[in-house]
């Protein structure tokens, strides 16, 4: 009852690892959890945190203990440089949590998952904050750099982005990113500004990969950004 005045007052349980253990090595492909009774909890939450290598997390939710009535799932992606933190609402009287290891190489991670009894009315991603920013930064004539969100989050982001000269040379973009780094979805492109930007974006819940290119193939180029995922 987190969303109640005084819910420090209420007891708020929860329930062990439903992950099968904190540290697991899991080879390439699908790794099936554990069908999970969930009828006397409220929500779940699920941090898995790799080491080496990439893949899948998913949620799927059932109506029966044997699996065969799915009433809906969720699906993040996960890397060495993008954390997984969610908490998500229950929706049926049983939930299994799968990981489907994409990358070439096993994946090396930590997996904490635990019931609540707290109430969660949407799917939310409970990070104090998350910034991704340089500033100062001379690039490379043609050079090309990329900044990668360190967790999954969701919601409202503050943008800012300035470069030292009018000379409309730094192509700047958005991206979301699968787990092995490849390009799905252009989330923003503000193409070569030649003043300061300052913006309100919605960004998905997703691996976020900011990217500056110096079109300029004689001389570098010098620039401040910033993006902000504050708490949702």
């Amino acid at each position: 009852m987190t969303d109640f005045p005084d819910f420090q007052a209420f007891p708020n349980a929860q329930s062990d690892n439903i992950f099968a253990s904190y540290a697991q090595l899991l080879t390439p492909g699908v790794h099936l959890g554990v069908l999970t009774a969930a009828v006397s909890w409220s929500s779940v939450m699920i941090i898995v945190s790799p080491i080496v290598g990439a893949g899948r997390v998913q949620i799927t939710h059932f109506a029966d203990a044997a699996a065969t009535q799915i009433i809906d799932s969720d699906e993040w992606p996960v890397n060495a440089s993008t954390t997984l933190i969610v908490r998500t609402p229950l929706r049926g009287k049983y939930i299994r949590l799968d990981i489907n290891v994409t990358s070439g190489v096993s994946l090396n991670t930590e997996t904490w998952a635990n019931f609540l009894s707290a109430s969660s009315e949407r799917i939310s991603f409970p990070v104090s904050n998350q910034n991704l920013s340089d500033f100062a930064h001379a690039l490379a004539a043609s050079g090309t750099k990329t900044y990668t969100s360190g967790v999954i989050a969701a919601g409202r982001a503050q943008f800012y982005f300035k470069p030292y000269d009018a000379t409309a040379h730094l192509a700047v973009s958005l991206h979301a990113v699968d787990e092995l780094g490849v390009s799905g979805q252009l989330v923003a492109d503000w193409g070569t500004p030649t003043a300061l930007l300052q913006q309100v974006i919605e960004v998905p819940d997703v691996i976020l990969q900011m990217q500056v290119t110096n079109t300029d193939g004689a001389a570098a180029h010098t620039y401040d950004f910033s993006l902000t995922i504050p708490p949702q």
